[in-house]
């Protein structure tokens, strides 16, 4: 006798059968979604390595590259690269490209310091001693003259300190390792690109994956602007920092540059005549202050650091002497420090603390009774205590080849 399937069953099974169809179809969209993402992230992976791989490469190259590279012998894989200049420093850049796919890698780079560059204090021989007075502390190796350290007395202070130097002691040249001074052309070439130029507005951030972009006007004040990134700021005659400006990496360049009274950023001023920078600033890392005077300058250069102010980076005065104008004389002010380093071919009166290197022609320190020469009163040059993994741009003539290594990644 036939048995009839009753309604009810019919459709208990009907929602069976599409409750498996629905679990099945889900897996099968997990296992597909699964495929994806692994093969996704195999890509990515590679897009990265393949960035990595291009950035070691241009960490070896000297000089400045735009090239892109077919990777595989595929048209489909390829990465493009560059290094270019920055101020004192140089960047990278490497992005890798599968079909539409990329990944960018952006780093600002230095040299490692090595040699004479790797010392707590190098003093070019000049034919006298390097005297200390006062509670001066020499810690690291010293590059000196033939006559060595000895105990002084200036200001009506004799050294108090334990021993004269913390360190081994090595002979120093007649001249300063010098600098490539070239480097400063890529300036006047970005200046030539009449696109690139912008104009000043209240926030301007550029990335270093475009060509750097520049301002340029005759004088310029910057009060409450806030400027990151590949941006050269050029005066013909003068930049006012505020200090409630804001600068994340960008270039200052004029004859002369102040920086007001408790101003904080990151920085690269460069300039042919003064800086100033006044009391309660700190300059970030990686920071410059550079003057560089040729001899066909009309009078002499100054920079100075004044008391209270911190200097996280590099100290550059540079210049070319000149009879006719004799010597400048730059400062580091009592109380102000220097986390980094210190390189002067011109009289430095130098009365502040370096956390890093001391590398300098002459010091001339002037008190209101007398000039000390070749004297270090009351400071403290550690190198120890040079900030971790700190690099020097690469603009010394030291080492071949060079070591680099990264600074910070941009944007």
């Amino acid at each position: 006798m036939k048995q009839k399937l009753s309604g009810r069953a019919l459709l208990y099974a009907i929602v069976v059968s599409l409750l498996i169809a629905i679990i099945l179809t889900a897996f099968l969209m997990l296992s597909a979604s699964h495929r994806f993402l692994q093969t996704k992230s195999f890509l990515q992976g590679q897009l990265i390595r393949n960035a990595d791989a291009g950035i070691a490469y241009l960490l070896a190259q000297e000089t400045e590259i735009e090239s892109c590279i077919s990777l595989y012998g595929e048209a489909q894989d390829s990465v493009c690269l560059f290094k270019r200049s920055w101020g004192m420093y140089d960047y990278l850049g490497a992005r890798s490209f599968h079909r539409q796919d990329s990944f960018s890698r952006l780093y600002l780079v230095g040299q490692l310091p090595e040699g004479r560059l790797n010392a707590a204090v190098y003093l070019a021989d000049r034919g006298k001693p390097l005297m200390l007075a006062g509670k001066t502390l020499l810690r690291g190796a010293a590059y000196l003259p033939k006559a060595g350290l000895k105990r002084g007395r200036a200001a009506g202070q004799q050294f108090e300190g334990g021993q004269l130097l913390y360190g081994e002691e090595r002979r120093s040249s007649k001249f300063l390792p010098s600098l490539a001074l070239d480097k400063l052309r890529h300036l006047d070439q970005l200046l030539t690109l009449p696109e690139q130029q912008t104009t000043l507005a209240p926030k301007i951030h550029c990335s270093f994956e475009q060509m750097p972009k520049y301002i340029l006007a005759e004088e310029l004040y910057l009060q409450n602007e806030n400027l990151k990134g590949a941006l050269l700021i050029r005066a013909e005659k003068a930049i006012y920092v505020g200090k409630e400006a804001q600068l994340e990496e960008v270039i200052l360049q004029a004859p002369n540059i102040i920086f007001e009274s408790g101003f904080e950023g990151s920085v690269q001023a460069i300039a042919s005549d003064t800086i100033i920078v006044q009391a309660n600033c700190r300059l970030k890392y990686p920071s410059v202050l550079a003057v560089y005077r040729n001899q066909l300058a009309e009078q002499a250069s100054f920079l100075q650091l004044d008391s209270a102010s911190i200097l996280e980076g590099i100290w550059i005065s540079q210049e070319e002497y000149s009879p006719r104008m004799g010597r400048s004389r730059h400062r580091l002010a009592p109380t102000s420090k220097v986390r980094g380093f210190v390189y002067s071919n011109v009289y430095l009166d130098m009365q502040a603390d370096i956390d890093g290197q001391l590398m300098l022609r002459q010091l001339s320190l002037k008190t209101p009774a007398a000039v000390y020469e070749n004297y270090l009163i009351n400071v403290k040059v550690e190198l120890e205590k040079r900030p971790k993994r700190f690099l020097l741009p690469d603009i010394f003539k030291e080492g071949s080849p060079k070591k680099r290594g990264i600074i910070k990644c941009l944007e």
